[in-house]
């Protein structure tokens, strides 16, 4: 489902969708994302950093994010330079 709504990139598809993946799965479903779909995702969870009330999970996702894809996005720092800045100023 996260990969559709990725696809189909509208937000409120995204949060709904997001919010609804269990904790336990969250590894299993960054693992699962393909790394064309990488910024936007990045950038999806960077400006729901500033308006969501759920720190933990997007922690979570962060984390699972950073942990699954840490070499493709340092092979790529250009590229996801400004969500990463946004999202850590967030």
């Amino acid at each position: 489902a996260m990969l559709m709504a990725l696809k189909l990139n509208i937000s409120t598809l995204l949060e709904s969708t997001w919010l609804s993946i269990p904790k336990e799965a969250i590894p299993f479903v960054i693992r699962a994302i393909p790394r064309k779909y990488l910024p936007t995702i990045i950038s999806w969870i960077a400006t729901m950093a500033s308006c969501t009330p759920h720190i933990e999970l997007l922690l979570l996702w962060i984390s699972s994010l950073l942990e699954a894809h840490a070499l493709y996005l340092k092979s790529n720092k250009i590229r996801f330079a400004a969500s990463l800045r946004v999202l850590q100023r967030n």
